[in-house]
């Protein structure tokens, strides 16, 4: 049913579009064919707000719209698709106050948005 609607979703190729392809794959659901693609989260948004599109795209982008009401979450086993984040550095180098400082922001920040909780630290 939802192929039959227009869609905005992520640019082919893009980490959100293949886990997109892959959800569409594993549950059977038809592909959308009106679509148009974006690496754009304010294209995305703006195209959904002034449509009656449907947009696939990471949840974080969109907690103000629905916060206020003027989007919708749509149901289904798709709101699993996650995207990790990480950051790496060398494992004997000391942690600079800086790194230790941006660590600390960057998880106050994280608290901000329920969908993008730490999974692990060290």
């Amino acid at each position: 049913m939802l192929a039959g609607y227009a869609w905005v979703m992520p640019d082919v190729g893009g980490i959100l579009r293949v886990r997109f392809d892959e959800w569409v794959r594993r549950d059977g659901v038809a592909v959308p064919k009106n679509v148009i693609s974006t690496a754009s989260i304010s294209a995305t948004k703006a195209l959904v707000l002034s449509s009656d599109r449907i947009a696939a795209g990471p949840i974080h982008a969109f907690e103000k719209d629905l916060r206020d009401g003027t989007l919708v979450k749509l149901g289904g086993t798709w709101s699993a698709m996650m995207r990790e984040f990480s950051l790496y550095r060398k494992a004997e180098a000391e942690k600079s106050p800086i790194v230790v400082l941006f660590v600390a922001m960057l998880r106050e920040l994280l608290k901000e948005i329920p969908s993008l909780q730490p999974i692990a630290t060290s």
